[in-house]
């Protein structure tokens, strides 16, 4: 709902996919299986970086304000790409921090979202006391 999925995927069922891949392919083997997944990935997985030394600072400035997706900036790369030859599934990074990015702006913005959020967590902070 938050994350700006429609920039990669333009169809309800490629946004579910899109998630899944990030949710499950990427983030939860890591986090909470210690790397081994069931099922396996139908191919490698990869983490992309663009080459070099890394952004420049405007480049960066420019993804860290950017309401709309920066594609000259990303240099157009998608957040998840498949390989058809070798069904490898590859994350860019870039494309990845913008897309979080702009998800915790708009998860930020929802202010109804933000007062639960707060009722919640000050019941825990407070019993952590």
């Amino acid at each position: 709902m938050f994350h700006p999925t429609t920039v990669d995927a333009a169809t309800p069922r490629a946004v579910r996919t899109f998630i899944s891949q990030v949710m499950d392919v990427f983030r939860n083997p890591m986090a909470h299986a210690f790397g081994f997944q069931d099922p396996e990935p139908p191919g490698p997985l990869r983490v992309t970086r663009f080459p070099g030394p890394g952004l420049a600072e405007a480049d960066l400035e420019t993804i860290e304000t950017s309401i709309e997706r920066p594609n000259q900036t990303l240099r157009g790369a998608p957040t998840l790409m498949r390989d058809p030859a070798t069904r490898a599934l590859s994350l860019n990074v870039e494309s990845f921090y913008w897309g979080v990015r702009e998800l915790l702006q708009r998860l930020t913005a929802d202010a109804a979202r933000m007062a639960v959020a707060e009722t919640y967590l000050g019941s825990i902070l407070r019993t952590a006391k």
